[in-house]
């Protein structure tokens, strides 16, 4: 009687929780985002309701660029969690969180530095607050705060590249290069100009722990590969964590230890390797290879503890090359999917019916460039609710990242018909008029973002000066700027 009591209890609760969430939904379904995120601001200070409320809260406000409140969304949500770091992950670059990057309010500067020292984040989100902070240094030149947080990081610094080798079509993955089989310094290679190249270490780093190569090794396509030795006072088992734009490939004492053919974008430990380093010297070589589909082809490595995504200290990397252990006296284990991806699975699988865990989930996937995966989680979602207008504006942002003009095409008129008035169609409609040099209607489209933004706001001066600038206004353009 007391089991069925308890489950009794169970149920109802959370019947009351679907119910107040359907209102939500209905408000939303109705366009009422306004009413909707006045619910959710309310839903969200209840314990039992801040995490998706939070979550809902952020991204629908977004829609209509109505942000003001998401970074409390924000702090409520992880003060109602154990494990805030999966929606953190996802939620990234939103303006309940990093907002893209842009920390110049300081109560947002204040919450990621307070993250920092909450023992309900991870280690590894903790890594990624650490770069933002970075960034944010940069541009406030503070030097030795920037310094301060790329140390904090713990990433491989200490590297020897060689390259630019063919990838042709993305032709060159594949193909064996020399680099892997000949570590020396002496070692000669041949470039996809036929120049005979060789190892070098860069004489000047930034210090910025992603290693951006397309400064000294230029081009709009290669394979390149660097190449770093490690100091293990003892044999241990390690997460070697990657990220990367472009293909890659990592060897750990000439064992293939990573492999990823197609190009992606991924945060910082996105690829997690599990294996068992041994003592002494070791050698890591990473390869990249890149198309025009990357933009700015890059790498991460850091080594982990598997347990805590704590950085291993006690290993030391450096250039020199030395007489290494061999591929039998390392153990690979498995491959460890990223944190983000895995516990929205799960949820998935608990519970199918929550719109919210499919929507987050998709975030994950995009962040590291698995479009077609997140567009498949998305279409799961609307088998729930077909005209659920975050659902398809995912799916848009989908496809554009994919550069699917036909299914993007769709997917807009699908979402014209859930909401006409929306105000990324009506960027959308302005962008498409201004290509077409149609800047009559350009034009009329413009004041209706104005209404729609503010005339005095800094996104209607943006689209302003595109204006002027596409129409060759070059008096009327400096005066905008002069503003």
């Amino acid at each position: 009687m007391k089991k069925l009591l308890i489950v009794l209890t169970i149920l109802s609760s959370n019947l009351t929780l679907f119910s107040q969430f359907d209102h939500v939904w209905t408000l939303i379904s109705q366009n009422n985002y306004t009413a909707a995120i006045d619910e959710l601001k309310i839903l969200s200070e209840q314990p039992e309701t801040a995490v998706d409320a939070g979550a809902l809260g952020i991204m629908i406000s977004e829609l209509g660029m109505k942000v003001d409140g998401n970074l409390q969304l924000m702090k409520n949500l992880v003060a109602n969690t154990d494990t805030p770091s999966p929606y953190l992950f996802s939620l990234y670059r939103s303006s309940g969180l990093t907002n893209d990057f842009d920390l110049d309010n300081p109560e947002r500067k204040k919450f990621i530095e307070d993250l920092l020292k909450s023992p309900k984040v991870n280690e590894s989100m903790k890594t990624s607050f650490h770069y933002v902070l970075a960034y944010h240094s940069t541009f406030a030149y503070e030097d030795a705060e920037r310094l301060s947080h790329y140390n904090s990081m713990s990433a491989i610094t200490d590297w020897q590249f060689t390259g630019l080798f063919d990838n042709t079509s993305g032709s060159g993955h594949n193909k064996s290069y020399g680099p892997l089989a000949h570590p020396e310094p002496e070692a000669v290679f041949y470039s996809k100009k036929n120049a005979e190249i060789a190892w070098f270490t860069p004489g000047y780093t930034d210090f910025d722990p992603w290693n951006i190569f397309r400064t000294m090794l230029p081009g709009s396509q290669g394979v390149v590969y660097a190449q770093t030795f490690l100091d293990n006072p003892t044999e241990q088992e390690v997460l070697l964590s990657a990220g990367a734009e472009g293909a890659i490939k990592i060897w750990v004492n000439d064992l293939l230890v990573l492999d990823i053919e197609e190009e992606q974008r991924t945060e910082l430990d996105y690829y997690n390797s599990l294996l068992t380093l041994p003592a002494g010297k070791n050698r890591v070589l990473v390869q990249i290879s890149f198309t025009n589909m990357s933009s700015y082809p890059n790498f991460m490595v850091r080594l982990l503890n598997k347990d805590t995504y704590k950085p291993i200290n006690n290993i030391k990397s450096t250039t020199e090359y030395a007489k290494y252990n061999s591929v039998s006296d390392t153990k690979f284990s498995n491959f460890v999917p990223h944190f983000g991806e895995t516990y929205f699975e799960e949820k998935i699988k608990l519970d199918s019916t929550n719109i919210i865990d499919y929507l987050l989930l998709s975030k994950c996937y995009s962040r590291a460039k698995k479009n077609n995966e997140a567009i498949k989680v998305l279409e799961l979602g609307k088998k729930i609710d077909p005209s659920n207008v975050l659902l398809n504006l995912e799916l848009i942002n989908n496809y554009s990242k994919l550069n699917d003009r036909t299914a993007l095409l769709f997917q807009l008129e699908d979402m014209r018909q859930i909401n006409p008035n929306l105000l990324f169609l009506k960027i959308y409609d302005y962008n498409i008029a201004k290509e077409n040099q149609n800047y009559d209607l350009a034009n009329t489209l413009l004041l209706d973002l104005k209404s729609e933004l503010g005339e005095k706001s800094i996104e209607y001066l943006d689209y302003q000066i595109d204006m002027r600038s596409a129409k060759s206004e070059y008096q009327e353009l400096i005066d905008l700027i002069d503003q």
